[in-house]
């Protein structure tokens, strides 16, 4: 059975919904997926009014003082506003205390809007390399310890599972060079034909050499799955994420052969999908679907 993990983006209808309520949901749903055997709970780092939390730490805390296996993390954290020390810091010491179950990812993203952004660098120069960025926050958590020439405490403490979230298929090799495991989005915007062919390639080229590295390589969807499809329209209608890309809406015996498909075309160790929900309730309903298929497939 194919491993599965959720990215929770945090994101409700200002005026409409409580922020606290949509945090105590994430909070629940965790301890579901836990249940169901899920991989792991992302949630994202994004700004504004309509986000429930920025930066994730707090939500993560919770996250993982309510759960007890599942892994819990960042996706991603957007490295054009963060000090890679702090960071490095931050994610140390919650993978000490629950137990080597945190992710950290990281994101190319930045705030949209100009004075959300200038406030978080708090007049610091802008990151401009990507790359370079991970590749130092890499080098200073993985050597933190008591000899180290920037000791992070605990000084004995594990670092965390690092991420890079991608959508280019050239990143896989960075990421390997860089002992990273990979998360490709298909949603953020969708793939022409080329491209899947391109990135399914690219992901049968470097996955054995991944699993000598003991990496990962998984793959973001929005999917909207009920068990009839008589509501999928309303829900497509009404859901509040319109900038994620939604890659399937249908019924769990539909879903089945898209699942398929998708593996069959990319060899991925896990499927993460991502909340694009107004209602809980309604992302349960295709997470269950999900399941359902999955185990069908066995």
């Amino acid at each position: 059975m194919i491993d599965y993990g959720v990215l929770e983006l945090g994101f409700y209808k200002v005026f409409k919904t409580d922020p606290i309520e949509v945090i105590q949901e994430t909070i629940n749903r965790a301890e579901y997926f836990e249940q169901l055997g899920f991989k792991r709970v992302w949630v994202s780092e994004h700004y504004g009014a309509g986000c429930a939390w920025q930066a994730p730490e707090i939500i993560l805390t919770l996250l993982a003082g309510t759960t007890k296996k599942i892994r819990i993390g960042v996706a991603g954290v957007m490295l054009t506003i963060s000090i890679p020390l702090q960071v490095s810091h931050n994610y140390k010491l919650l993978n000490s205390l629950f137990y080597d179950r945190i992710d950290l990812g990281f994101s190319k993203g930045r705030p949209p809007e100009k004075n959300i952004y200038e406030s978080l660098l708090d007049g610091r120069s802008e990151v401009t390399d990507f790359h370079k960025t991970i590749t130092d926050l890499g080098r200073i958590i993985r050597n933190s310890g008591a000899k180290s020439t920037i000791p992070i405490p605990p000084l004995d403490g594990p670092p965390p599972k690092l991420w890079m979230l991608a959508m280019n298929p050239g990143n896989l090799e960075y990421a390997y060079k860089n002992h990273l495991n990979c998360c490709f989005s298909l949603c953020h915007r969708l793939l022409s034909k080329d491209e899947e062919t391109t990135l399914s390639e690219a992901i049968r080229t470097w996955k054995s050499r991944f699993e000598e590295k003991n990496l990962k390589i998984s793959i973001l969807i929005a999917v909207i799955c009920s068990e009839d499809q008589s509501n999928t329209t309303d829900i497509e209608e009404n859901r509040i994420f319109d900038f994620l890309k939604l890659n399937f809406t249908g019924n769990i015996l539909e879903y089945r052969g898209f699942e398929r498909e998708l593996l069959t075309k990319y060899r991925v160790d896990e499927i993460v999908l991502a909340n694009i929900f107004e209602e809980s309730s309604e992302f349960l309903d295709t997470v269950s679907c999900c399941m359902k298929s999955a185990q069908s497939v066995l």
